[in-house]
């Protein structure tokens, strides 16, 4: 009775005291309704072992919020950890302290890509590098692309000497020489004409690798150009084959008429590519790819010369000579590249884009120069075929090879409307440079040494200057035109 007592006394002195200093908790004993009151037991090294019976607290004025105060000087620090002994029934059990935080440590991450996150851009953060994407990862595009164009496009046109000339029908001397004032020049320039061709491309963006970077490829060509020009006059005109005589160091000529002479050429162009893509600048608008690869470029022409000519011979069948000649010429260039390529949407489905390129490497130059001359006679000669003929002779017939550095810019715009969200149309215009290359009417050689051509007994002697000789000419190429495309996206 006296602990019990003295435990209501000093319940009440705490009260009264904290009552002064901060708003108190108050709290009544709630009506018992079916509850065992709990038996708590605390130990104390000065006063030993006391048991409370407390029942379930209840705040006094029905508030479930009670109002918190702070605590007062006087208060007692509590221990960090009490033992505590619950009596249940006749058994008396000691409480188990908390356990120690051992720490805890976790996993390394996982060197596993694709179902990290890293297959989707939006989310990769700093997982790409900011090596050229300004603030981490653009937006995410389409991951495939292919696209397919229609070329329309026109070259450089490619001169030659004076090929063909003519002169009224009657003239004596002088006939089709360069410099005679009455000598009309028929040939001198390969006719150039819109050509057709077609450019592929496709690519991927590399998520397994790094969201900001693509790998793409890329074809085009434009489709084999041909042309065949035939002259051909029973006397009026007068049709020659105009020539520089190195030995007689005079203009001449050699005269076909009544003949024929048929100049045909050629010309193609294409080439291939694969680059590596990284998105460098975006926005929510707008976008700009930087990329750096490989480039190869393949242009290859002819020009190829035949002359009909028949000679009247007294007594027998008239003499045929069939001169034939052919230049032809193939440039391969080799070389690294780097270029921009950027988009900007002007409005809701109409974009426009720019692309430009710059490849710097090695133009590899191929020269075939070839001739033959066939006499077709009576007997006993019968068909007898030479080789050499007026501008190939044994003095420049052959394979000649040379390596120049090259640079090949490219720049193009196109215009298009996204059709779907995965396809588009567009059309552009497209500039393409070529600084060293060869070409077959370059190479022709009007100086010629009369005695190394053949005759029907055997090859020319020789003798006089080594002409016609190779020249080796180089120049610079260009293409360009329009381009009318689809693209599909996924």
């Amino acid at each position: 009775m006296k602990k019990l007592i003295t435990s209501g006394l000093i319940v009440a002195l705490g009260w009264l005291a904290n009552g002064a200093g901060a708003q108190e908790i108050q709290w009544r004993a709630s009506p018992a309704k079916n509850v065992t009151p709990a038996t708590i037991t605390t130990t104390s090294p000065d006063t030993g072992v006391r048991a409370v019976s407390v029942g379930r607290p209840t705040p006094l004025d029905g508030v479930s919020s009670p109002v918190i105060r702070a605590q007062s000087a006087e208060d007692k620090t509590v221990p960090a950890i009490p033992r505590l002994e619950v009596i249940a029934g006749d058994k008396q059990k000691e409480a188990k302290p908390m356990p120690k935080d051992k720490g805890f440590t976790p996993p390394p991450p996982s060197p596993v890509f694709g179902p990290l996150g890293l297959d989707d851009c939006s989310p990769c953060g700093d997982v790409c590098g900011p090596l050229f994407a300004r603030g981490g990862c653009c937006p995410e595009r389409p991951r495939f692309w292919a696209s397919a164009e229609y070329l329309l496009w026109w070259q450089r046109a490619q001169n030659t000497p004076p090929l063909i000339t003519s002169s009224p029908g009657g003239q004596v001397g002088g006939i089709g020489v360069i410099g005679d004032p009455r000598t009309t020049i028929l040939y001198d320039e390969v006719p150039n004409n819109m050509r057709s061709g077609g450019r592929f491309a496709g690519g991927m963006w590399m998520p397994h690798f790094c969201c900001n970077v693509g790998v793409e490829v890329g074809y085009f060509f434009l489709g084999r150009q041909r042309t065949s020009s035939v002259f051909e006059s029973n006397g009026d005109p007068q049709l020659a084959r105009p020539f520089f005589d190195a030995e007689l160091a005079a203009q001449d000529a050699e005269i076909f008429t009544p003949g024929r002479a048929t100049i045909n050429t050629f010309s193609q162009l294409w080439g291939i590519e694969g680059n590596i893509r990284h998105k460098w600048l975006c926005g929510p608008r707008h976008w700009v790819d930087f990329f750096w690869g490989y480039r190869y470029l393949n242009l290859s022409e002819g020009i190829d010369i035949s002359e009909d000519l028949s000679i009247p011979l007294v007594g027998a069948a008239p003499l045929q000579i069939i001169e034939s000649e052919s230049f032809r010429t193939r440039t391969n260039f080799n070389g690294g590249q780097i270029g921009l390529e950027g988009e900007c949407r002007l409005w809701n489905r109409c974009f426009v884009g720019w692309r430009t390129k710059l490849a710097m490497g090695v133009s590899s130059h191929i020269i075939n120069i070839d001739g033959s001359t066939t006499f077709v006679a009576p007997a006993p000669f019968g068909t007898v075929t030479q080789q050499g003929a007026l501008l190939a002779t044994p003095t420049n017939i052959g394979r000649y090879t040379d390596n120049r550095f090259a640079v090949v810019p490219e720049v193009g715009l196109k215009l298009g409307v996204d059709v779907t969200n995965n396809l588009r149309l567009f059309v552009g215009y497209d500039f393409l440079y070529w600084s060293n290359v060869v070409r077959p009417g370059d190479q022709i050689d009007l100086n010629v040494a009369p005695s190394f051509r053949p005759t029907i007994l055997g090859p020319g002697v020789g003798g006089g200057p080594r002409v016609p000789a190779v020249l080796f000419n180089t120049t610079d190429y260009w293409a360009q035109g329009f381009n009318f495309g689809l693209q599909y996206r996924y």
